[in-house]
Order: structure tokens, then C-alpha cells, then sequence
């Protein structure tokens, strides 16, 4: 999605805290839940990005894919899509939609409250830091009325384009109108729409946005830049008075690529299926560990 020159406009993260997620790696392994990817916009966006050393992601991967394998065997665990960033600093953001802020706080609560976390947690940090510089963690609600089309079917999707605009303070109403008019005329003109927008609620400096575009591959982005060329053929000047207000609105704009992550993302194997891309290698089952002798 992408807004007239010179402004371009173009879901499922690790929990906010680094502890819920290595709290999770001691929990017991009671029945999995058949808990898939969303299939509609969740109203509440958790976003937790790892920015990777130099030369480090080979290791990091094999640490983490051990993670989600693990978040995998917990009962109702929330799912969490894994993207790897393709476009300027190595970097991974795990994204997780839950309906409430209240929701993601109860699982979090029952995760924290296992005893073996606080025993394990010091040696985990230690060994994930070896591979990561820093971690950011965002919050996002979601505004159904700046997206636009039908929620795609994320099993599907293998790459995302992210675009985050910061606004500046006051100026929403700006960012509001030039989407609402970016959206009008891709629906005058009937070309394909289907992008989601987040408002980041915590995490971020003043007034962000985030939208987010999906592909089942690369030349979607071919497509969807040919579409915004037509969609923004012709203005009038009304809409090109509001791209104009929206372009004066923006203090910064970053838009990046990113791939799926099938083996850092968190879904078990019964929603798996028989995909290649998605279908995990089977994995020898855990072992307990031998009682100390006095």
C-alpha cells in the first residue's frame, strides 16, 4: 500500500517480557490446544523484536526454534508468528493477536507463577544474550477503519512489507483522512485492497502507525506497487489536498521487508498439517532429567 510521492504507505510476537517466554520452556506438557494463526484482525497487537549479532543468526535459530518447539507442547499456548527481517539490520519480531489487553495479562500471570522459572531464568538470559544486541517491545490496537479487504489466510503468506509512520503530535486526524482517501480510491477504481493498520498504543515515540501488507511470494510486492500507480492515477484536488496535509503530518517513515519464519513460529503440529513450508521434522521426545544422588 503506498501513498502518493513523496510519502509511501505501504500479524503474533513474543510475549512483552523475555521471562514469560523462558518461563514456558518449564512448564509441564499437558494436552496441546489446536491453537492456529487468527483468521480475522485481533483488536490487540503484541509486537517483541531481537535485534541478532553480527554472524550470530545461525545459533540464535537453534536456540529459538527450541523455544517455540517447546511453547508448542503448552495447553492453550498462544500462537506467534515469527518474521525475520530481510531489509536493513538483522532483526526478529515474533507477532501475537489476543482480543484484550486483560488476556494477554492471564496467560502471562499463569506462566509467571511457575516455580521453575525463577531457578532456570538466570541461565537462559545468559545464553540468549550471546546471540542478541537489544529487544524492543510494542503494543498495537487495531483501526478497521483505515484497513482495508478481507483478512488474508496467514498460512499462506510467506512475506510481509511493514511500514511505520510516526505523526506529528496532533496531526492524527491528517493520517486518518489520507488513509481513508488512499482506500477510496483503490474501491472507485475496483483494484485489489488488503492491508491492516495498527496504532501503537505503548512502545513507541508519539503518534506511530504500522501497516502491514502480506504475500504468498515476492512478486505480490510487483502487483501491489503496479495497483498504487493506477490507484493514484488522476486525482483530484481534494484528494490531492488531503496527501498533502497527510505528507505534512509525517516526521518519519520506514517501510521494510520481511520473510516468514516457519521454524521460529509458534503453531502446533496439528495446525501444521502437511505443508512443506510449515510441517516440522519429528523431534525425539524429551527426556527427564536424573534425580541427584545424595
Amino acid at each position: 500500500m503506498r501513498y502518493p510521492t513523496p510519502s509511501p504507505l505501504l500479524h503474533f510476537a513474543r510475549p512483552a517480557s523475555t521471562a514469560v517466554l523462558l518461563a514456558a520452556l518449564l512448564l509441564p506438557t499437558p494436552a496441546v490446544a489446536q491453537v492456529a494463526l487468527p483468521s480475522q484482525a485481533p483488536a490487540v497487537l503484541s509486537v517483541f523484536c531481537e535485534s541478532l549479532r553480527p554472524g550470530a543468526a545461525p545459533d540464535y535459530d537453534t536456540h529459538n526454534i527450541g523455544w517455540s518447539r517447546q511453547l508448542e507442547q503448552i495447553k492453550d499456548a498462544p500462537p506467534q508468528l515469527a518474521l525475520r527481517r530481510m531489509t536493513g539490520a538483522q532483526e526478529v519480531c515474533y507477532l501475537s493477536g489476543q482480543g484484550s489487553f486483560a488476556a494477554g495479562d492471564t496467560t502471562e500471570k499463569i506462566i509467571m507463577g511457575d516455580a521453575a522459572y525463577a531457578r532456570a531464568l538466570p541461565g537462559l538470559e545468559r545464553k540468549n544474550t550471546a546471540y542478541v544486541s537489544g529487544t524492543r517491545a510494542m503494543y498495537g490496537m487495531y483501526r478497521g477503519d483505515l484497513a482495508a479487504g478481507n483478512y488474508p489466510d496467514l498460512m499462506k503468506r510467506r512475506v510481509y512489507m511493514w511500514t511505520e509512520f510516526r505523526v506529528r503530535p496532533g496531526a492524527e486526524e491528517a493520517f486518518d483522512n489520507g488513509a481513508k482517501t488512499y482506500r477510496a480510491l483503490f474501491a472507485r477504481k475496483q483494484l485489489p485492497a488488503e492491508w491492516r493498520v495498527y496504532q501503537v498504543v505503548a512502545g513507541a515515540q508519539g503518534a506511530t502507525y504500522w501497516v502491514f501488507e502480506s504475500f504468498p511470494d515476492l512478486s505480490g510486492m510487483d502487483r501491489g506497487m503496479a495497483d498504487g500507480t493506477k490507484a493514484t492515477d488522476g486525482l483530484t484536488e481534494a484528494e490531492r489536498s488531503a496527501f498533502k496535509t497527510f505528507n505534512e503530518a509525517l516526521t518519519f517513515v520506514r517501510t521494510d521487508m520481511w520473510r516468514v519464519s516457519s521454524g521460529l513460529t509458534v503453531m502446533n503440529a496439528a495446525v501444521r498439517g502437511d505443508d512443506p513450508f510449515w510441517k516440522r521434522s519429528p523431534q525425539a521426545p524429551r527426556v527427564a532429567a536424573k534425580p541427584k544422588t545424595p
